[in-house]
Protein backbone atom coordinates (compact mmCIF):
# COMPACT_ATOMS: atom_id res chain seq x y z
CA UNK A 1 0.00 0.00 0.00
CA UNK A 2 1.21 3.46 -0.81
CA UNK A 3 0.30 6.49 1.21
CA UNK A 4 -1.28 9.18 -0.93
CA UNK A 5 0.09 12.51 0.11
CA UNK A 6 -1.58 15.88 -0.33
CA UNK A 7 1.18 16.71 -2.79
CA UNK A 8 0.38 13.62 -4.83
CA UNK A 9 -3.32 14.49 -4.87
CA UNK A 10 -2.53 17.96 -6.10
CA UNK A 11 -0.89 16.44 -9.14
CA UNK A 12 -4.35 15.33 -10.32
CA UNK A 13 -6.64 18.07 -11.73
CA UNK A 14 -9.62 18.70 -9.44
CA UNK A 15 -13.10 19.12 -10.91
CA UNK A 16 -14.13 22.75 -10.12
CA UNK A 17 -17.29 23.28 -8.07
CA UNK A 18 -20.04 24.59 -10.38
CA UNK A 19 -20.78 28.28 -9.90
CA UNK A 20 -23.92 29.08 -7.91
CA UNK A 21 -25.05 31.56 -10.54
CA UNK A 22 -24.70 28.90 -13.25
CA UNK A 23 -26.84 26.44 -11.28
CA UNK A 24 -29.54 29.08 -10.76
CA UNK A 25 -29.51 29.81 -14.50
CA UNK A 26 -29.93 26.07 -15.14
CA UNK A 27 -32.94 26.08 -12.81
CA UNK A 28 -34.56 28.92 -14.74
CA UNK A 29 -34.07 27.07 -18.02
CA UNK A 30 -35.50 23.91 -16.49
CA UNK A 31 -38.56 25.80 -15.27
CA UNK A 32 -39.09 27.24 -18.76
CA UNK A 33 -39.03 23.70 -20.19
CA UNK A 34 -41.43 22.38 -17.55
CA UNK A 35 -38.75 20.31 -15.79
CA UNK A 36 -39.94 21.33 -12.34
CA UNK A 37 -38.38 18.57 -10.26
CA UNK A 38 -35.01 19.16 -11.91
CA UNK A 39 -35.30 22.91 -11.24
CA UNK A 40 -35.99 22.25 -7.58
CA UNK A 41 -33.00 19.91 -7.32
CA UNK A 42 -30.79 22.51 -8.97
CA UNK A 43 -31.81 25.16 -6.47
CA UNK A 44 -31.32 22.77 -3.54
CA UNK A 45 -27.77 22.25 -4.80
CA UNK A 46 -27.27 26.01 -5.22
CA UNK A 47 -28.52 26.74 -1.70
CA UNK A 48 -26.26 24.05 -0.23
CA UNK A 49 -23.29 25.78 -1.86
CA UNK A 50 -24.48 29.23 -0.83
CA UNK A 51 -24.84 28.08 2.78
CA UNK A 52 -21.08 27.65 2.99
CA UNK A 53 -20.43 31.25 1.95
CA UNK A 54 -19.77 34.08 4.42
CA UNK A 55 -22.99 35.43 5.92
CA UNK A 56 -22.66 38.83 4.21
CA UNK A 57 -22.02 37.38 0.73
CA UNK A 58 -24.79 38.66 -1.57
CA UNK A 59 -24.87 35.31 -3.37
CA UNK A 60 -26.65 33.86 -0.34
CA UNK A 61 -29.44 36.39 -0.79
CA UNK A 62 -29.61 35.98 -4.58
CA UNK A 63 -29.83 32.20 -4.27
CA UNK A 64 -32.67 32.50 -1.78
CA UNK A 65 -34.60 34.75 -4.15
CA UNK A 66 -34.06 32.35 -7.06
CA UNK A 67 -35.27 29.50 -4.86
CA UNK A 68 -38.39 31.49 -3.93
CA UNK A 69 -39.15 32.04 -7.62
CA UNK A 70 -38.83 28.31 -8.39
CA UNK A 71 -40.97 27.26 -5.43
CA UNK A 72 -43.62 29.83 -6.35
CA UNK A 73 -43.68 28.43 -9.88
CA UNK A 74 -44.18 24.97 -8.35
CA UNK A 75 -47.08 26.33 -6.23
CA UNK A 76 -45.14 25.41 -3.07
CA UNK A 77 -46.16 28.67 -1.44
CA UNK A 78 -45.54 27.83 2.22
CA UNK A 79 -42.02 26.60 1.47
CA UNK A 80 -41.46 29.67 -0.69
CA UNK A 81 -42.40 31.81 2.32
CA UNK A 82 -39.75 30.01 4.40
CA UNK A 83 -36.98 30.93 1.98
CA UNK A 84 -38.34 34.44 1.48
CA UNK A 85 -38.22 34.95 5.25
CA UNK A 86 -34.56 33.95 5.14
CA UNK A 87 -33.98 36.49 2.35
CA UNK A 88 -35.72 39.22 4.38
CA UNK A 89 -33.64 38.27 7.43
CA UNK A 90 -30.46 38.58 5.33
CA UNK A 91 -31.40 42.11 4.27
CA UNK A 92 -32.37 43.14 7.82
CA UNK A 93 -29.13 41.84 9.36
CA UNK A 94 -26.63 42.56 6.59
CA UNK A 95 -28.08 45.74 5.08
CA UNK A 96 -29.91 46.92 8.18
CA UNK A 97 -33.59 47.16 9.21
CA UNK A 98 -34.00 50.40 7.26
CA UNK A 99 -32.91 48.81 3.96
CA UNK A 100 -35.07 50.23 1.18
CA UNK A 101 -35.67 46.85 -0.45
CA UNK A 102 -37.34 45.29 2.58
CA UNK A 103 -40.79 46.71 1.73
CA UNK A 104 -40.56 45.10 -1.71
CA UNK A 105 -39.74 41.76 -0.10
CA UNK A 106 -42.69 42.10 2.24
CA UNK A 107 -44.99 42.82 -0.70
CA UNK A 108 -43.81 39.58 -2.29
CA UNK A 109 -44.57 37.84 1.00
CA UNK A 110 -48.08 39.31 0.94
CA UNK A 111 -48.49 37.94 -2.59
CA UNK A 112 -47.54 34.45 -1.39
CA UNK A 113 -50.13 34.71 1.40
CA UNK A 114 -52.74 35.66 -1.21
CA UNK A 115 -51.81 32.71 -3.40
CA UNK A 116 -52.44 30.25 -0.59
CA UNK A 117 -55.65 31.99 0.47
CA UNK A 118 -54.39 33.65 3.66
CA UNK A 119 -56.00 37.01 2.92
CA UNK A 120 -55.91 38.25 6.50
CA UNK A 121 -52.16 37.58 6.65
CA UNK A 122 -51.70 39.37 3.34
CA UNK A 123 -53.60 42.42 4.57
CA UNK A 124 -51.56 42.57 7.78
CA UNK A 125 -48.33 42.56 5.79
CA UNK A 126 -49.59 45.19 3.35
CA UNK A 127 -50.66 47.41 6.23
CA UNK A 128 -47.16 47.09 7.69
CA UNK A 129 -45.63 48.05 4.34
CA UNK A 130 -48.05 50.97 4.04
CA UNK A 131 -46.77 52.40 7.33
CA UNK A 132 -43.18 51.92 6.16
CA UNK A 133 -43.86 53.62 2.83
CA UNK A 134 -45.71 56.48 4.48
CA UNK A 135 -42.75 57.15 6.77
CA UNK A 136 -40.18 57.12 3.94
CA UNK A 137 -42.14 58.45 0.96
CA UNK A 138 -45.04 60.31 2.54
CA UNK A 139 -48.70 59.40 2.09
CA UNK A 140 -49.04 61.26 -1.21
CA UNK A 141 -46.78 58.96 -3.21
CA UNK A 142 -47.12 56.42 -6.01
CA UNK A 143 -45.75 53.73 -3.69
CA UNK A 144 -48.68 54.29 -1.34
CA UNK A 145 -51.11 54.29 -4.27
CA UNK A 146 -49.71 50.92 -5.38
CA UNK A 147 -50.24 49.51 -1.90
CA UNK A 148 -53.81 50.75 -1.79
CA UNK A 149 -54.42 49.03 -5.13
CA UNK A 150 -53.06 45.77 -3.72
CA UNK A 151 -55.23 46.07 -0.63
CA UNK A 152 -58.22 46.58 -2.91
CA UNK A 153 -57.33 43.36 -4.77
CA UNK A 154 -57.20 41.39 -1.54
CA UNK A 155 -60.61 42.77 -0.56
CA UNK A 156 -62.02 41.85 -3.97
CA UNK A 157 -60.76 38.29 -3.54
CA UNK A 158 -62.57 38.17 -0.19
CA UNK A 159 -65.70 39.72 -1.77
CA UNK A 160 -65.43 42.66 0.62
CA UNK A 161 -66.71 45.02 -2.04
CA UNK A 162 -67.33 48.12 0.08
CA UNK A 163 -63.80 48.06 1.50
CA UNK A 164 -62.38 47.37 -1.95
CA UNK A 165 -64.12 50.44 -3.36
CA UNK A 166 -62.77 52.55 -0.50
CA UNK A 167 -59.18 51.48 -1.25
CA UNK A 168 -59.67 52.00 -4.98
CA UNK A 169 -61.07 55.47 -4.43
CA UNK A 170 -58.05 56.45 -2.34
CA UNK A 171 -55.63 55.03 -4.90
CA UNK A 172 -57.35 56.82 -7.77
CA UNK A 173 -57.34 60.13 -5.92
CA UNK A 174 -53.61 59.82 -5.26
CA UNK A 175 -52.74 58.80 -8.81
CA UNK A 176 -54.90 61.54 -10.29
CA UNK A 177 -53.31 64.16 -8.08
CA UNK A 178 -49.73 63.00 -8.66
CA UNK A 179 -49.87 61.96 -12.32
CA UNK A 180 -52.97 63.55 -13.81
CA UNK A 181 -56.55 62.40 -14.24
CA UNK A 182 -55.87 60.81 -17.63
CA UNK A 183 -52.65 58.97 -16.82
CA UNK A 184 -52.49 55.34 -18.09
CA UNK A 185 -51.64 53.97 -14.64
CA UNK A 186 -55.20 54.78 -13.54
CA UNK A 187 -56.61 52.18 -15.95
CA UNK A 188 -56.39 49.00 -13.78
CA UNK A 189 -58.02 50.67 -10.76
CA UNK A 190 -60.70 52.31 -12.91
CA UNK A 191 -61.52 48.92 -14.46
CA UNK A 192 -61.85 47.39 -11.00
CA UNK A 193 -63.87 50.35 -9.74
CA UNK A 194 -66.30 50.05 -12.64
CA UNK A 195 -66.73 46.32 -12.09
CA UNK A 196 -67.12 46.64 -8.31
CA UNK A 197 -69.69 49.41 -8.56
CA UNK A 198 -71.66 47.40 -11.11
CA UNK A 199 -71.59 44.36 -8.81
CA UNK A 200 -72.98 46.56 -6.04
CA UNK A 201 -75.57 47.96 -8.50
CA UNK A 202 -74.14 51.44 -8.19
CA UNK A 203 -74.56 51.85 -11.92
CA UNK A 204 -74.02 55.62 -12.08
CA UNK A 205 -70.64 55.28 -10.32
CA UNK A 206 -69.81 52.34 -12.60
CA UNK A 207 -70.62 54.45 -15.65
CA UNK A 208 -68.33 57.24 -14.42
CA UNK A 209 -65.42 54.84 -13.96
CA UNK A 210 -65.86 53.14 -17.34
CA UNK A 211 -66.23 56.45 -19.18
CA UNK A 212 -62.94 57.64 -17.67
CA UNK A 213 -61.08 54.48 -18.57
CA UNK A 214 -62.55 54.52 -22.08
CA UNK A 215 -61.22 58.04 -22.69
CA UNK A 216 -57.77 57.04 -21.45
CA UNK A 217 -57.66 53.88 -23.56
CA UNK A 218 -58.90 55.68 -26.67
CA UNK A 219 -56.19 58.31 -26.26
CA UNK A 220 -53.57 55.57 -25.90
CA UNK A 221 -54.80 53.04 -28.44
CA UNK A 222 -57.29 54.68 -30.79
CA UNK A 223 -60.98 53.89 -31.16
CA UNK A 224 -60.69 50.48 -32.83
CA UNK A 225 -58.30 48.62 -30.57
CA UNK A 226 -59.51 45.25 -29.18
CA UNK A 227 -58.44 46.34 -25.69
CA UNK A 228 -61.51 48.60 -25.70
CA UNK A 229 -63.90 45.64 -25.86
CA UNK A 230 -64.13 44.93 -22.12
CA UNK A 231 -64.48 48.64 -21.33
CA UNK A 232 -67.29 49.09 -23.84
CA UNK A 233 -69.10 46.06 -22.43
CA UNK A 234 -68.77 47.40 -18.88
CA UNK A 235 -69.99 50.85 -19.90
CA UNK A 236 -72.98 49.46 -21.80
CA UNK A 237 -73.93 47.29 -18.82
CA UNK A 238 -73.73 50.29 -16.47
CA UNK A 239 -75.96 52.33 -18.82
CA UNK A 240 -78.42 49.44 -19.15
CA UNK A 241 -78.57 49.16 -15.37
CA UNK A 242 -79.72 52.78 -15.24
CA UNK A 243 -82.32 52.15 -17.97
CA UNK A 244 -80.48 54.55 -20.28
CA UNK A 245 -81.59 52.45 -23.23
CA UNK A 246 -80.60 54.71 -26.18
CA UNK A 247 -77.10 55.27 -24.75
CA UNK A 248 -76.68 51.59 -23.91
CA UNK A 249 -77.80 50.63 -27.43
CA UNK A 250 -75.23 52.96 -29.00
CA UNK A 251 -72.43 51.43 -26.93
CA UNK A 252 -73.56 47.85 -27.59
CA UNK A 253 -73.68 48.59 -31.34
CA UNK A 254 -70.14 49.95 -31.12
CA UNK A 255 -69.13 46.82 -29.20
CA UNK A 256 -70.67 44.65 -31.94
CA UNK A 257 -68.92 46.64 -34.66
CA UNK A 258 -65.57 46.35 -32.88
CA UNK A 259 -65.93 42.58 -32.50
CA UNK A 260 -66.64 42.31 -36.24
CA UNK A 261 -63.64 44.53 -37.09
CA UNK A 262 -61.22 42.71 -34.83
CA UNK A 263 -62.42 39.11 -35.11
CA UNK A 264 -64.57 38.84 -38.22
CA UNK A 265 -68.36 38.70 -38.72
CA UNK A 266 -68.65 35.01 -37.85
CA UNK A 267 -66.85 34.92 -34.51
CA UNK A 268 -68.66 33.49 -31.44
CA UNK A 269 -68.25 36.82 -29.63
CA UNK A 270 -70.23 38.50 -32.41
CA UNK A 271 -73.14 36.24 -31.48
CA UNK A 272 -72.60 37.18 -27.83
CA UNK A 273 -72.81 40.91 -28.74
CA UNK A 274 -76.05 40.31 -30.62
CA UNK A 275 -77.38 38.50 -27.53
CA UNK A 276 -76.66 41.60 -25.43
CA UNK A 277 -78.61 43.75 -27.86
CA UNK A 278 -81.49 41.28 -27.88
CA UNK A 279 -81.70 41.44 -24.07
CA UNK A 280 -81.66 45.24 -24.20
CA UNK A 281 -84.47 45.32 -26.75
CA UNK A 282 -86.45 42.78 -24.75
CA UNK A 283 -86.22 45.07 -21.73
CA UNK A 284 -87.67 47.81 -23.92
CA UNK A 285 -90.36 45.42 -25.20
CA UNK A 286 -89.26 46.24 -28.76
CA UNK A 287 -89.84 43.00 -30.65
CA UNK A 288 -89.08 44.65 -34.00
CA UNK A 289 -85.45 44.99 -32.88
CA UNK A 290 -85.19 42.05 -30.48
CA UNK A 291 -85.98 39.31 -32.99
CA UNK A 292 -83.49 40.40 -35.69
CA UNK A 293 -80.75 40.67 -33.05
CA UNK A 294 -81.58 37.23 -31.64
CA UNK A 295 -81.78 35.75 -35.16
CA UNK A 296 -78.38 37.19 -36.02
CA UNK A 297 -76.93 35.70 -32.83
CA UNK A 298 -78.34 32.28 -33.66
CA UNK A 299 -77.21 32.52 -37.28
CA UNK A 300 -73.63 33.28 -36.28
CA UNK A 301 -73.64 30.32 -33.88
CA UNK A 302 -75.03 28.10 -36.64
CA UNK A 303 -72.30 29.25 -39.04
CA UNK A 304 -69.58 28.51 -36.50
CA UNK A 305 -70.90 24.97 -36.01
CA UNK A 306 -71.67 24.42 -39.69
CA UNK A 307 -68.21 25.52 -40.82
CA UNK A 308 -66.57 23.21 -38.34
CA UNK A 309 -68.61 20.24 -39.54
CA UNK A 310 -67.97 21.11 -43.20
CA UNK A 311 -64.23 21.34 -42.62
CA UNK A 312 -64.15 17.90 -41.00
CA UNK A 313 -66.39 16.46 -43.72
CA UNK A 314 -64.00 17.79 -46.36
CA UNK A 315 -61.09 16.13 -44.54
CA UNK A 316 -62.92 12.79 -44.34
CA UNK A 317 -63.88 12.96 -48.00
CA UNK A 318 -60.29 13.66 -49.01
CA UNK A 319 -59.12 10.63 -47.02
CA UNK A 320 -61.67 8.42 -48.79
CA UNK A 321 -64.16 7.95 -45.92
CA UNK A 322 -67.31 8.85 -47.85
CA UNK A 323 -69.70 7.52 -45.19
CA UNK A 324 -68.22 9.65 -42.41
CA UNK A 325 -68.20 12.71 -44.68
CA UNK A 326 -71.89 12.25 -45.55
CA UNK A 327 -72.84 11.91 -41.87
CA UNK A 328 -71.01 15.11 -40.99
CA UNK A 329 -72.66 16.98 -43.85
CA UNK A 330 -76.10 15.86 -42.65
CA UNK A 331 -75.25 17.27 -39.20
CA UNK A 332 -74.14 20.51 -40.84
CA UNK A 333 -77.46 20.74 -42.70
CA UNK A 334 -79.32 20.26 -39.42
CA UNK A 335 -77.29 23.05 -37.83
CA UNK A 336 -78.38 25.41 -40.63
CA UNK A 337 -82.10 24.67 -40.63
CA UNK A 338 -83.13 28.17 -39.51
CA UNK A 339 -84.06 30.60 -42.26
CA UNK A 340 -81.51 33.40 -42.46
CA UNK A 341 -79.87 35.07 -45.41
CA UNK A 342 -76.37 34.95 -43.96
CA UNK A 343 -76.54 31.13 -43.90
CA UNK A 344 -77.03 30.78 -47.67
CA UNK A 345 -73.35 30.82 -48.77
CA UNK A 346 -72.49 28.06 -46.31
CA UNK A 347 -75.54 26.02 -47.32
CA UNK A 348 -74.35 26.17 -50.94
CA UNK A 349 -70.87 24.91 -49.97
CA UNK A 350 -72.43 21.98 -48.11
CA UNK A 351 -74.78 21.17 -51.01
CA UNK A 352 -71.91 21.28 -53.49
CA UNK A 353 -69.89 18.79 -51.47
CA UNK A 354 -72.94 16.54 -51.10
CA UNK A 355 -73.37 16.52 -54.89
CA UNK A 356 -69.72 15.61 -55.36
CA UNK A 357 -70.05 12.71 -52.94
CA UNK A 358 -73.33 11.54 -54.50
CA UNK A 359 -71.84 11.38 -58.01
CA UNK A 360 -70.59 7.93 -59.04
CA UNK A 361 -66.82 7.62 -58.89
CA UNK A 362 -65.05 8.10 -62.21
CA UNK A 363 -63.44 4.95 -63.57
CA UNK A 364 -60.26 4.94 -65.62
CA UNK A 365 -60.63 3.69 -69.18
CA UNK A 366 -58.65 0.55 -69.96
CA UNK A 367 -56.11 0.55 -72.78
CA UNK A 368 -58.29 -1.80 -74.85
CA UNK A 369 -61.18 0.69 -74.91
CA UNK A 370 -59.11 3.53 -76.33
Amino acid sequence: MFAVTAMALSAFPQQPEPAIESIAADARRQMAKGEFDAARQSMEQAWKLAGALPREDVRRYNTLKHFVAVLTGLAEYEEAETYLNLAIHWRETVKGPADEKIPDELMQMAHLHRLRGDFQGAMEILQRVLLMRTRTKGFESIEVADLLSLQALVCIEQQENIQAVAFLRQSLLLRGKLLGEDHPTLVPDLDRMGAMQATMRNYAESETAFRRVLLIREAMLGKDDPDLLATLDGLAYALFGQKKHPEAEAVYLRLLDLWVKTSGPEHPMVAWAYDKLAILYQDQKDESKRKPAADNANAVRAIVLGKGLLAEATTQAASGDRVAALELLKQAQQALLMKHQRLEPLRKQIDDLLKQLAAPPKTKKSAGNI
